[in-house]
Order: structure tokens, then sequence, then C-alpha cells
């Protein structure tokens, strides 16, 4: 990109700078209750390329019996799953179910470990004080807690 922007069609708007490489791409939401498990929500998004860890993630979709959901509320079959007189609120869960994928457990280790790799090669070192740095510290503060005697 050529100077700094704002990319303001975003809510809240992103701060890009001069150079950042980015891509555009959908946000994934993790399934309520569900370890390992996404859907898309149809968000746009901007990703600083610095910051992405993988882009060809494999994902599986629900398949019996092999890849299903999680017990906890979830159907134990292949959607679509049936709606008929259900709440609201558990027909928007089913929706999101319905679409939901599953990282892959190599998959997720590889980016785990990739995380862990990228936070050693970032991490910045304080600088150390020199010796003579340390001394004026050290003579500064005695001349400053003397006390005088009666």
């Amino acid at each position: 990109m050529d100077g700094d922007r704002f990319l303001t069609e975003y809510e809240p708007p992103i701060h890009v700078k001069d150079g950042e490489l980015v891509c555009e791409g959908l946000y994934l939401e993790g399934l309520h209750r569900a370890k390992g498990w996404f859907y898309q929500t149809g968000i746009k998004t901007v990703v600083r390329l610095q910051q992405v860890l993988a882009a060809d993630i494999k994902m599986r979709p629900i398949k019996t019996p092999e890849n299903l959901l999680p017990r906890g509320g979830y159907p134990q079959r292949e959607p679509p799953f049936d709606k008929l007189g259900k709440t609201p609120v558990r027909l928007a869960q089913l929706e999101q179910a319905e679409r939901s994928l599953k990282i892959c457990n190599t998959n997720h280790e590889e980016l785990l470990e990739e995380m862990r790799r990228q936070q050693l090669v970032d991490y910045e070192e304080e600088e150390e004080e020199t010796d003579d740095d340390q001394s004026d510290h050290v003579s500064g503060s005695d001349s400053d807690t003397s006390v005088e005697e009666d």
C-alpha cells in the first residue's frame, strides 16, 4: 500500500502502515462448547501477513461417525438438522453447527508451534546496563542517603 491508510469500510477502521503487507479474509468464530469447531461468520477483515500462520488449513465437515460434533447439545448426525418447532436461539445454534468445520489436530498443533516460534523470534531483549552505568547509580544513591551525625 502507498502511505498510511485507514480502511474505513471496516468497523472499527483498520490502520495500515506504509509498506505493510495485508490480505483480506473472512472471520471464523468458535462454535460454543465445541473445541476445535469453527463456523464462517461472513464478517470480512484485513489481516497483516506478518500475523498469518498458515493459509491452507485443512478442516473437516461433520461426517458420521468419525467426525461428529460434541455431545454438549449438538445433534449426533450429519446435517441438515431438524429445526421444526425450535426456539430462535436453538435455531441459530443449529444453523451455526451446520456450517461448522473442525480443524485437524495435526494442523492445530502445527499452528500452536508456529505461534511459539514466532514469539521467540519477535522477542526483544532489554538493554543491559554497563558497569559504568551501574556504578553511577550506586554512587549517586550513597550521597542521597547520607545522614548527618550530631
